[in-house]
């Protein structure tokens, strides 16, 4: 193919105009973005959600500590130790003497906060 006949090729060929350019990365600028905003929530989200489960099972692990503890009238229980920026609250209270107690225990640490009810019966 010479010279002239890929001249004739291209001449009824249009290249790429600015204007369509900057159309295109405004395009793709604007779903980055939105891409980017998707991530950061997720993460955010994600944070909030591991504090939470955190919290939970921290309250379940005190509660199955108290129960497997002897019954003790009046209540008085040890906590577990808490990970670093959590903290464990038990509030015990006599039901019926020397055989039901009702426990709260209540987790705080981050932005999550878990109340936990239960009881202990004395079965002996």
């Amino acid at each position: 193919m010479d010279s002239r006949q890929f001249a004739r090729r291209l001449a009824g060929q249009a290249g790429v105009s600015l204007l369509e350019v900057v159309i295109a990365t405004a395009i793709l600028g604007t779903v980055g973005a939105a891409f980017l905003s998707a991530i950061s929530t997720a993460v955010v989200s994600n944070g909030k959600l591991t504090q939470e489960t955190t919290a939970v099972n921290l309250a379940r692990t005190q509660m199955e500590d108290i129960k497997a503890q002897p019954f003790v009238d009046p209540p008085a229980y040890a906590t577990v130790t808490p990970p670093t920026g959590y903290s464990v609250t038990v509030t015990s209270t006599t039901l019926v003497a020397g055989a039901l107690e009702q426990i709260t225990i209540t987790v705080s640490g981050g932005s999550a906060m878990v109340t936990l009810t239960g009881y202990k019966v004395n079965v002996q």
